[in-house]
């Protein structure tokens, strides 16, 4: 009450939504899309996911003012924008890992609109570059979306290098400091972080 305007559950669960419609044009639409629609498409959709994250941006910055996290929510929404291509190239890799890594996968496009690995851990990618820029809040919130889906929640401060594959992704719990390289596959109820800490005396 009488604080700053929080971003919005809802907005933000959108902004989750037009991300895997943008990593994955075709796989999600109600209706089929062809070739020549495919760019006005794309365009309209990162028009859309362009204002609608410019905006809960603005309410993450607004909330961290004195806490030296940017200020210009324009250029960190622009900044992250920027890499969807190099983030669609690297989950690329992971839909790859786990078409390889899961004998019962009968093809690719089974993998992108069933495995509960693809959605969580797109979403990690993508929390991971807004979590890079120093915006509060709305990182968790996505990764939190996919979370509450799947029942595998990856810290969207991890490190995670290609080729990564979470089999049946259910328990999983990855944390922030975690570092993990190249063609790495766990199953499911894995933790990978602190169990605890020692309190200051």
């Amino acid at each position: 009450l009488d604080g700053v305007n929080l971003p919005a559950q809802s907005s933000v669960n959108q902004i989750a939504v037009d991300c895997m419609h943008l990593l994955f044009p075709g796989f999600f639409e109600e209706t089929a899309l062809t070739k020549n629609a495919a760019a006005r498409h794309v365009a309209h959709l990162l028009a859309q996911l362009d204002k609608r994250l410019e905006t809960e941006v603005e309410k993450c910055l607004r909330f961290a003012k004195d806490s030296g996290a940017p200020s210009d929510a324009r250029e960190v929404t622009t900044k992250i924008l920027g890499q969807l291509p190099a983030l669609r190239e690297i989950i690329q890799t992971d839909v790859a890992a786990a078409y390889r890594g899961d004998p019962a996968a009968r093809s690719i496009e089974e993998i992108i609109l069933a495995y509960p690995c693809v959605l969580v851990i797109s979403l990690q990618r993508f929390a991971h570059e807004i979590y890079r820029l120093g915006v509060p809040l709305l990182p968790r919130m996505l990764t939190e979306y996919a979370h509450e889906r799947t029942g595998c929640d990856l810290h969207p401060g991890a490190r995670i290098g290609t080729h990564f594959f979470i089999d049946h992704a259910t328990g999983v719990v990855v944390g922030e400091t975690t570092t993990i390289g190249d063609h790495v596959k766990i199953c499911q109820g894995v933790t990978l972080g602190a169990k605890s800490f020692e309190t200051d005396s």
